[in-house]
């Protein structure tokens, strides 16, 4: 099987010597190569932001640093990040979008089952592209199939916290202790409670 690769020319806002990309693996088999100035080869492989379990995740990570590491002039190959591997040496951009391609592709069918159990809408195509910065967008919590949090606790904790502060404020004008602690430690619960909520959200 014929895999195609070319060379972009990176964004203006990106400082790469080279970047390199597969464009016949669509969203589950797509593959970068990076070349960032002073710093080693990138390799971002989209598979591996989507294969979270095991035994598929140590077979893909197997996988692609056995081909990275037979690459004409690589030196020494470590997994960087959830998507990206890094790789030293001399060797062609062309030639690692490639190994990496061959490692991950006789996985993209264990890869798109488990996906289809899994629930929530995560399938790739419902999520952001890699970029040049080598780092997929984090997935939003429906992405993540977690179930949508509603306004009603939101809003509670919001007037809450305000009352707390409004406690606290009082508390320490007019000297009464217990009111201030009271109004704090609202303050501190449902405000705390609140940024976890929006996190959550994301």
């Amino acid at each position: 099987m014929s895999i195609e690769v070319r060379r972009v020319d990176p964004p203006d806002d990106e400082e790469l010597l080279e970047q390199w990309t597969r464009t016949d693996g669509g969203d589950w088999g797509h593959v970068e190569a990076l070349l960032p100035p002073e710093h080693p080869w990138q390799i971002v492989v989209a598979l591996a932001e989507f294969a979270r379990e095991e035994p598929l995740q140590t077979r893909m990570s197997e996988a692609l640093y056995d081909a990275l590491t037979a690459v004409r002039g690589v030196t020494r190959v470590e997994r960087e990040d959830t998507e990206v591997w890094l790789a030293w040496g001399t060797p062609d951009g062309d030639d690692l979008v490639r190994a990496a391609s061959r490692a991950v592709d006789p996985l993209l069918p264990a890869a798109q089952n488990e996906d289809h159990h899994r629930p929530g809408p995560t399938s790739p195509s419902e999520l952001p592209q890699s970029t040049a910065s080598a780092r997929l967008t984090r997935p939003t919590a429906a992405q993540r199939g977690e179930p949508p949090l509603g306004k009603g606790p939101l809003i509670a904790a919001a007037i809450l916290a305000v009352v707390g502060a409004v406690l606290l404020v009082n508390g320490i004008t007019t000297g009464d202790t217990s009111t201030a602690v009271s109004g704090g430690a609202a303050l501190v619960f449902f405000g705390g409670g609140l940024a976890v909520m929006l996190t959550r959200g994301r």
